[in-house]
């Protein structure tokens, strides 16, 4: 039974505590022991250390009829597969090979058509499509249908498209603005607009979520989260209806969760929320494991994000994004250190430098090096840590950075006192300048290094 049971605990790992909700609140169960059985889950899904057992005297059918009524339920419900449904229509389309059965099912749809669903714009696109292959095959039943559905939609598809690229607009001036580090050029007035496009219903959630991940990157960027909690509730209630679901949309979800609760310092919830956003394999997974090994290093969990980062090591080497590459390596170092296997982290981040070579300033270049550097110094290697930091002035490059702790100086004055480039006397007067920096900063890491540095004197 308990090999049986081995299906079902893999098919529960992989479910989302919203999936749980809703599936909960919209069931018509009537036998007691698959509500004791969903109980169970639901505990599973939300106390993921406990590892909660299931009961193995009960029928294993029933185990396999909750895997079905899942599926079924949550594929009713999937934005993502209506979207590739839709494709598979326009495509249809094109080719002129249209089942008769699906042609009926784009009659039923438009019957049940909700202008509010998230992907009702394609929907509305691919009719206007379907209208010029109606036409062409003189089919005029079918015909008047699908022009009383267009005209019936016709504004408030405009208004819709509209609004859409209206966001998209104001989005592309928020990730600007960032990047480049200028003063944000969006108004009070424009970022409240797009809380207020979240919150109409009168509009596609598609149009709607996206408004609100321009409310959210805002508000995260300028370091104001409190301000995020109310709406990513309201996001969180109207997935527990079934509304914004699919995998993606729930990594997705989780992801941005974490970033709330990171700043707001609630770190278990945040690991817990990292921990679900991996759970599908979407095209942001290596920035979502990113973040999630990052608040585990933030609680000492150095094992756990190690392990994590060790399964999808082979997801990094395919990446292209550069920043991601950079925190995954830079991360996967760090946990290296603290298992004091210092030469394995020399040679990632040797081969690493030797392959992106000045390009590794373009992200979080500070954390790289510090990184690189501790393990050169704590492996004997002090030499070499000197030459890196000629090499790329990297003390240098640090004094333009006001926002963190000089951790590159500490660690190349302890560099310089082991090889005798430095003298006691100005080893400590650094070594006050430190002290007096740990004023401004709460970094747990630099601390620690100041306190291995000073043992040296």
């Amino acid at each position: 039974m308990k090999i049986k049971l081995a299906r079902f605990e893999e098919f529960v790992d992989h479910l989302y505590p919203s999936e749980v909700v809703y599936i909960s609140d919209n069931n018509q169960f009537s036998d007691p022991q698959l509500f004791h059985i969903l109980d169970k889950v639901k505990r599973r899904v939300n106390q993921v250390e406990s590892k909660v057992e299931f009961d193995q005297t009960i029928d294993a059918r029933k185990y396999s009829k909750l895997i079905k009524y899942f599926k079924q339920k949550l594929e009713k419900i999937d934005v993502d597969q209506y979207y590739t449904w839709i494709n598979t229509f326009n495509y249809q389309v094109t080719i002129d090979v249209i089942p008769p059965e699906e042609q009926t099912k784009v009659l039923t749809e438009i019957r049940h058509f909700d202008p509010k669903g998230y992907h009702s714009d394609v929907f509305f696109q691919s009719m206007e499509a379907y209208k010029k292959y109606l036409i062409i095959r003189g089919r005029l039943k079918d015909l008047h249908v699908i022009k009383d559905f267009l005209q019936k939609y016709r504004i408030v598809y405009d208004i819709n498209r509209s609004t859409m690229l209206h966001v998209e607009t104001l989005t592309e001036r928020i990730v600007l603005d960032h990047q480049h580090r200028k003063k944000t050029s969006v108004t009070p007035e424009e970022i409240s607009e797009m809380l207020s496009t979240f919150r109409n219903e009168n509009l596609s959630r598609k149009t709607r979520y996206a408004a609100l991940l321009a409310y959210l990157m805002y508000h995260i960027n300028n370091q104001e989260v409190s301000k995020l909690v109310e709406p990513i509730e309201e996001l969180e209630q109207a997935i527990f209806r079934g509304e914004f679901y699919s995998p993606r949309l729930l990594a997705n979800f989780y992801a941005n969760k974490l970033l709330v609760l990171d700043k707001l310092g609630a770190y278990q919830k945040a690991a817990f929320c990292g921990f679900q956003s991996i759970k599908h394999h979407t095209q942001d997974f290596l920035y979502y494991l990113n973040n999630y090994t990052t608040v585990l290093i933030h609680l000492n969990e150095y094992k756990k994000a190690l392990s994590q980062m060790k399964e999808a090591f082979e997801v990094f080497k395919k990446s292209r994004n550069l920043n991601n590459r950079m925190v995954f390596i830079t991360n996967y170092c760090r946990c290296l250190n603290e298992a004091e296997q210092y030469n394995n982290t020399v040679r990632l981040m040797r081969n690493y430098l030797e392959e992106f070579k000045t390009r590794t300033f373009e992200h979080r270049w500070n954390y790289f090096f510090r990184t690189y550097l501790y393990a050169l110094i704590m492996n004997g290697q002090n030499s070499l840590a000197l030459r890196i930091n000629r090499k790329y002035g990297l003390v240098e490059r640090e004094k333009n950075m006001l926002h963190i702790p000089p951790y590159i100086h500490l660690l190349i004055t302890s560099a310089e006192f082991s090889e005798l480039k430095i003298g006691k006397p100005e080893f400590e007067s650094r070594l006050t300048y430190f002290d007096n920096q740990l004023k401004t900063t709460s970094r747990e890491d630099f601390n620690s290094w100041l306190s291995e540095t000073r043992r040296k004197i």
